[in-house]
């Protein structure tokens, strides 16, 4: 649940992870310019994105100095279910919560 909501909570990496889905394969340099992000911001996310499985790196067959991104979509629905799953589940004993639900 822990690295679901490490991917979904970034608004950055959600725009990265819908930049990608619609334009497999381009660079990070790519996804920069349009999300209008500096490429040091924008790369701790993607390997993060890469760590956590969202993303598949391979080298450019044109730069093999940059990388280009591919989103995994079933991995991405694999840890969206598992935040759906965790958010939708009724909570049992309010004793387990208390440290992390404040009034």
């Amino acid at each position: 649940m822990r690295l679901a909501a490490g991917v979904l909570s970034s608004p950055v990496r959600l725009h990265v992870i819908r930049y990608y889905t619609q334009n497999p394969g381009a660079s990070m340099v790519d996804a920069a310019v349009a999300l209008g992000t500096p490429s040091n911001s924008l790369g701790p996310n993607i390997r993060a994105l890469v760590s956590a499985g969202v993303l598949t790196v391979s080298s450019s067959p044109v730069d093999h100095r940059a990388n280009n991104y591919y989103v995994d979509r079933s991995r991405l629905i694999e840890l969206i279910s598992a935040a759906q799953e965790f958010m939708l589940v009724p909570v049992t004993s309010h004793a387990s919560n208390s440290s992390i639900v404040t009034s």
